[in-house]
């Protein structure tokens, strides 16, 4: 077996020195051979596909007496995937933990998790109890869980329903928390359903599925209006029309409002009297 080359030990080697470990391997570079970075990055790429991340469950590894031991704080790639070491041990007994290695691994600049080798040479990640026969499966897998979580969190946050509370109106609810209404309004025929968030009116559709999608796309940008729970104080209480006829119209709110309006000969008495 080669030895593993790291990117910083690499980075001391001279072009001769790279060339004579390519050959070694039996690597042979694509693009400008003039260049440092062709063969580095060559042999880096070799190590990758080769799976070379091996350290012996039975022999026990002196690090310090290694030609390029493997440090905390060495850095390697696996795809677009880098990983940074953490943690290093030589043997079991000296090191006293579960891993033989601990790398954190980073996505662009985002931390992922960790994967670890343990003494019998499996991997396993921060996100699952599977173990892997490559650092390449662990990373991949964590890869995979991430997405899932991050599917799962985004489906269960914008999860919106809508609650039928009568009077043609609607309450958009996440968590059986009100984030929207979406009541009709009867005299206007073009564009009857809109929505309204703390009484404000800031969406008008044909059709009440329109406004309901506007609702969920709004909410998952993060671009809908914080709702106000004290403002549909009246929806809660279960205001009867009785006693909405009982209250002075100056103070009714938009959704008294065109509850009245909803009801034959109310609506024009109350414009009547506004006027």
């Amino acid at each position: 077996m080669h030895p593993l080359y790291t990117e910083q030990a690499l980075a001391k080697l001279t072009i001769k020195q790279l060339k004579g470990i390519a050959a070694s391997l039996g690597v042979t570079p694509k693009g400008d051979k003039r260049k440092f970075e062709t063969w580095a990055n060559a042999i880096l790429a070799h190590q990758y596909h080769q799976l070379e991340f091996q350290v012996s469950p039975v022999k026990t590894v002196d690090v310090a007496k290694e030609a390029n031991p493997l440090q905390v704080g060495n850095t390697h790639f696996i795809g677009s995937f880098m990983l940074r070491c953490v943690s290093v041990h030589s043997n079991a007994a000296a090191g006293g933990d579960d891993y033989a290695v601990v790398w954190d691994c980073f996505d662009g600049d985002n931390l992922m998790g960790e994967i670890a080798m343990d003494w019998n040479c499996f991997w396993c990640h921060s996100m699952s109890f599977n173990t892997f026969a490559t650092p390449q499966e662990a990373v991949a897998d964590l890869f995979e869980c991430l997405q899932a979580y991050d599917k799962e969190l985004i489906r269960s946050e914008s999860d919106v329903d809508f609650v039928d509370n009568g009077y043609h109106n609607f309450e958009a609810q996440v968590n059986n928390r009100v984030i929207a209404e979406l009541p009709i309004d009867p005299f206007n025929h073009d564009l009857p359903w809109y929505v309204t968030v703390s009484g404000f009116e800031v969406y008008r559709a044909a059709l009440w599925c329109q406004a309901a999608n506007w609702v969920r796309e709004q909410y998952t940008a993060g671009t809908l209006p914080k709702h106000q729970p004290q403002k549909i104080q009246v929806l809660r209480q279960g205001t009867s029309l009785d006693e909405l006829l009982d209250k002075p119209f100056d103070e009714l709110s938009c959704w008294e409002w065109e509850m009245v309006k909803g009801h034959s000969g109310y609506g024009e008495d109350m414009d009547a009297a506004a006027a």
